[in-house]
């Protein structure tokens, strides 16, 4: 076929396509996808095969998504072994709370829709999330060995508006990229034939100006191989396409109370006093006490974890209700935000503005931790607009200074 590279020589399902009096040769795509999809038998270890669909919104990536979901759940030999979700964290996979979606499954397709988010945003490559989310999405393979069956398929799809802003370490080695979208950049005329682009820019056009809804049917793939090929996806309208869609969240607040739980429960078992346990000691102790709790939330845990945990843990032994402790460790949004901003004041800084306080609860609205601090007059004091500490705290001469605009009075030399 002119003008198309090896995927078109190797599949006959060609249809042409009229656009405004240009006729266009196109590939139906099912028996590629299938060819990708389907196994003679199953692999004897988890294979993981990533595609990155490209495009703006409205540029069928749903589309594209929903038809290689169908094409998945049709294969016979995959009947009751397939798991479909969409999520916003690849480290789902892991996360033992969303077990049952893995369990006895051994074809999986996990969408990640607008994959542009913290953890592979190719702006952050070297930022701890991005490392944390690219070395889970290479072990995922093993993760799902480890913890389900001991062989399967697992698909990742990522959809995103902007191919470069994906980090490298799963934008380079993706089996199929699909691009839903022209681009008028030199990049694509690289990638694609000028007859190909043509085809897309056409249809961008129509499905972006002319309101064309069967334009987002267009697009061009090509393969890690660099094959490429001008696809035509059809419309599927079968009601298996429904996924569940899954927010993963870690409460840091839960795990923080995790960790001051076991403090309050060594320190009770050893009869002993905080003071007496340096905060070294209780760091180690929770290094070797919380390897569970990392398990459990599939999250690595860190110094900051730590030292936020005892000094929570220290907060709620100064309160003498036994009840309202419990309560401070298990359920910290049963308390005031009143008692919850005045012992992070008091064992973790001083000095807060309410930004920075909206930041540290989630969960207490700004409103709320405004009137807060300007109303309970008892436990804190307004030292600059915006900015507050306890009501007891002597602010040092620096402080003063920086949040007071209580500059050093020069003396004045008087002369007689």
């Amino acid at each position: 076929m002119p003008g198309y590279i090896s995927i078109g020589n190797r599949y006959n399902d060609w249809a042409s396509y009229d656009f405004n009096g240009k006729e266009f040769q196109v590939l139906k795509p099912r028996q590629m996808f299938l060819d990708l999809i389907k196994y003679k038998q199953m692999p004897r270890e988890w294979d993981l095969k990533t595609i990155i669909l490209i495009g703006g919104q409205n540029s069928g990536k749903t589309v594209l998504i929903r038809y290689f979901t169908h094409l998945v759940r049709s294969v016979p030999s995959y009947q009751g072994l397939t798991s479909v979700l969409q999520t916003n964290d690849l480290r789902i996979v892991g996360d033992k709370r969303y077990a049952k979606y893995f369990e006895d499954k051994k074809v999986i397709v996990l969408i990640i829709d607008d994959a542009i988010r913290e953890g592979v945003d190719s702006r952050r490559a070297m930022s701890g999330s991005n490392v944390s989310v690219t070395q889970e999405y290479c072990n995922t393979r093993h993760v799902l060995e480890d913890n389900y069956e001991p062989n399967g398929i697992i698909f990742m799809i990522f959809a995103t508006q902007i191919y470069s802003r994906i980090d490298p370490t799963i934008r380079d080695p993706a089996q199929l990229k699909i691009f839903c979208d022209y681009y008028d950049q030199d990049w694509f005329y690289k990638i694609f034939t000028p007859e190909q682009a043509e085809v897309l820019r056409i249809a961008s056009y129509e499905g972006m100006f002319a309101s064309n809804f069967d334009a987002r049917r267009f697009a061009l793939a090509r393969t890690k191989s660099g094959d490429v090929a001008t696809l035509e996806v059809p419309f599927s309208t079968k009601k298996e396409v429904v996924y569940p869609v899954i927010d993963r969240k870690i409460d840091k607040e839960v795990v923080i109370n995790k960790l001051s739980k076991l403090i309050l429960n060594k320190i009770d078992d050893l009869d002993l006093e905080l003071k007496d346990i340096s905060n070294g000691a209780l760091k180690g102790f929770l290094e070797l006490e919380s390897k569970q709790i990392e398990k459990d939330y599939y999250i690595k845990l860190n110094k900051g974890h730590f030292t936020s945990a005892i000094n929570r843990a220290k907060w709620a032994l100064q309160l003498q209700e036994s009840d309202l402790r419990d309560m401070t460790i298990l359920k910290p949004e049963d308390l005031s935000a009143g008692t919850r901003i005045a012992g992070l004041m008091q064992y973790e800084k001083p000095i807060y503005t309410i930004k920075e306080l909206d930041e540290k609860f989630q969960d207490i609205s700004y409103n709320n931790i405004s009137t807060t601090l300007s109303q309970d007059t008892t436990r804190f004091k307004n030292i600059a607009r915006g900015t507050y500490c306890l009501k007891n705290y002597d602010l040092t001469q620096l402080e003063r200074e920086k949040y007071c605009q209580d500059k050093p009075v020069k003396k004045m030399l008087i002369m007689s």
